[in-house]
């Protein structure tokens, strides 16, 4: 018996991607380079937390702990809160 002829087959993407002017417009640099300055600020400043609470010391003091939590807060408030008022931008033209 002949088996049908099977054409390449392309998996989902997992994740997806963005097409748009949003990309170019977007607060991603702004939200890394921040992130990334809270996680070295700990390494380059070990006294800067000294008049936190001890519970913040705890978790600012860690450079790893410290750029992950500032990098979640941020992309709460730029990509779920900061939406609200905010218009989509306009589709791109294909000439």
């Amino acid at each position: 018996m002949a088996q049908p002829a099977r054409g390449p087959v392309e998996a989902p993407c997992p994740t997806p991607t963005v097409h748009t002017q949003d990309a170019v417009t977007s607060v991603h640099p702004a939200l890394v380079a921040v992130a990334l300055g809270a996680g070295i600020l700990p390494l380059a400043a070990p006294t800067f937390y000294a008049g936190f609470p001890a519970r913040a010391q705890t978790v600012l003091g860690s450079g790893i702990s410290a750029g992950a939590l500032v990098a979640v807060l941020l992309n709460l408030f730029f990509h779920h809160l900061g939406t609200r008022s905010r218009q989509p931008a306009p589709a791109l033209k294909s000439s």
